[in-house]
């Protein structure tokens, strides 16, 4: 029996999917919000119980919340994990986040339908791609090849701030997964990322001491200008690397003409083309921060590399783009400096392709959209993988 033809016969409710999406799209799921991420996890959590397996929540510790005030910490709700047939000697991991980027106090929280294209927060990024698994999923459960095959389906709620909860579970997660598929959504022009760049976030407080700027000014302590040393280091990073952008995001501190600051934050990102040069900007902020202490000042540093870089895994992309091609969608790699839970899979040993949800654009922007017609397609080009490697038709991977 032929694998694709099976699969196109499968029915597929459309309108229904679409329904489902604006539905959870409607959800605020903001990576800070609780209680939207709590809604939406009870309802997933029914969703995956429709699966063989078994389902649990893996409770996360509080997210770091970076502020004025310094670093905070947050309630979030629990990641979900599904296990199907883990005696199979073939294993796959599937994973997707159900947070958005889009808070509480967001303006953007409608989602509307015009003609072939749904617009909403998080409709592509990825709400999409949570249905596009599960539907996927489902026709691989009704094949007569499923019970060939084990999977895995992890969903977190803080991957966009970097899954700073959830990534101690990605840590421990099986190396016998032979490949991951994450359902980010592909590129705006329908390619699937590439080599990605890693990406670290840092932030510094520095502690002063204020005094009066014109009586008192030598007994104080300008915290910005602590802050500002920090601030020259780190920039001269992108004329000391090649490839390596570092990003002076978040300057603050003081608040009157006449006080010698006691307090300032800092907060920027860098992101880097390769694992040396992560290395070497890791040793760079460690002599800083030993050159700071040296001068006796008072601060704290927090923050690292969250998602090191991904480089492309030959064998399975050749795959999955021939499958593209086998349904008629012809699609590439491209490289990205963004990042996502892939580069972290790919640092802890599970090859993967982290772009094969939904098909849209502007996404993290109040213009997100997504295609609905794509969305059928990579449902069927998603089962098709996961049947066509139960059926052991994939070799090196």
């Amino acid at each position: 029996m032929q694998v694709k033809n099976w699969i196109i016969k499968q029915d597929i409710d459309h309108g229904k999917i679409i329904e489902q999406i604006s539905k959870w799209a409607s959800i605020c799921t903001g990576s800070y919000h609780q209680k939207g991420l709590v809604t939406l996890e009870d309802i997933l959590f029914q969703e995956l119980n429709q699966f063989p397996g078994q389902v649990s929540r893996v409770a996360l510790d509080p997210i770091p919340v970076w502020g004025d005030q310094g670093v905070q910490s947050r309630l979030t709700s629990s990641l979900l994990k599904l296990e199907v047939r883990p005696h199979c000697s073939k294993q796959i991991l599937l994973m997707i986040h159900y947070d958005t980027v889009f808070g509480e106090g967001s303006p953007f929280q409608t989602v509307l339908q015009r003609g072939d294209t749904l617009y909403g927060p998080g409709v592509c990024d990825a709400k999409s791609g949570i249905v596009i698994l599960l539907e996927s999923l489902k026709i691989l459960e009704k094949s007569p090849w499923a019970e060939d095959l084990g999977y895995c389906v992890v969903l977190n709620p803080d991957e966009e701030i970097g899954s700073p909860a959830s990534n101690s579970f990605l840590q421990k997660l099986k190396k016998s997964y032979q490949f991951a598929l994450l359902f980010e959504p592909c590129l705006e022009n329908g390619n699937l990322a590439g080599n990605r760049k890693g990406s670290g976030n840092f932030a510094y407080e520095f502690h002063g001491k204020s005094a009066h700027a014109g009586r008192d000014f030598y007994s104080g302590k300008n915290a910005i200008l602590m802050l500002n040393e920090v601030v020259t280091k780190v920039n001269a990073l992108n004329h000391e690397f090649k490839n390596l952008t570092a990003n002076i995001a978040v300057v603050k501190g003081g608040n009157a003409f006449n006080v010698v600051p006691d307090y300032a934050t800092l907060r920027f990102n860098v992101r880097v083309q390769d694992l040396d040069t992560m290395n070497k900007v890791n040793r760079v902020l460690e002599e800083i921060n030993a050159e700071l202490k040296n001068k006796g000042y008072d601060f704290e540093f927090h923050g690292g590399f969250q998602a090191p870089p991904k480089h492309i895994h030959t064998d399975l992309s050749r795959y999955v783009k021939a499958t593209h091609n086998e349904y008629g969608i012809s699609i590439d790699y491209e490289d990205s400096g963004g990042v996502c839970d892939g580069n972290r899979l790919a640092y802890y040993g599970i090859p993967n392709v982290d772009t094969m949800g939904g098909w849209g654009g502007k996404i993290h922007s109040s213009e997100e959209y997504l295609r609905t017609d794509s969305l059928v397609p990579k449902i069927r080009i998603n089962s098709d993988i996961l049947i066509r490697f139960a059926k052991n038709e994939w070799q090196g991977v």
